[in-house]
């Protein structure tokens, strides 16, 4: 007997080996959320192992910038690192794309994930920031800031 609990996770007993085997899925009222969201230039840009990293760093709530030449790569990828935590959703500042004049945002204390152009990463190095991580998305490099 297949029972199924909230999330989409199915519990079957296999009745060869008597155990219990779990099958989970997107639950069928949610998959919309993750229907606009590839993981192909996320994967491109950095090994398994960065993407780990970043993810650790979601769970962690920690700040994240994600930098690269290209608008269309940053906003790729800060959805993806986004779409990660599925089922678990990002409860903190979340800006795909930082323009230019909101720079400053990024020495805000709390929690965030914002793209960033390669060409406003140095402005960074001017600005009164603590412990956080950058992505350099064209690099394949990750970096962490601690002052």
């Amino acid at each position: 007997a297949a029972a199924t609990a909230a999330g989409g996770v199915t519990s079957v007993v296999d009745k060869k080996r008597g155990e219990e085997v779990f099958h989970m899925a997107v639950p069928a009222n949610e998959e919309y959320r993750l229907d606009y969201v590839t993981f192909a230039t996320l994967f491109k840009k950095l090994t398994v192992t960065q993407v780990l990293e970043v993810f650790v760093a979601l769970v962690c709530e920690r700040r994240i910038i994600m930098a690269s030449k290209s608008i269309e790569v940053i906003s790729s990828c800060t959805s993806a690192a986004n779409a990660l935590l599925y089922p678990f959703q990002w409860q903190y500042v979340f800006i795909p794309i930082l323009p230019k004049s909101l720079v400053d945002y990024c020495t805000a204390p709390m929690p965030y994930v914002c793209g960033l152009l390669d060409v406003y990463v140095p402005l960074l190095d001017t600005m009164p920031m603590d412990d956080y991580m950058l992505v350099q998305l064209d690099k394949g490099k990750i970096f962490h800031a601690r002052r």
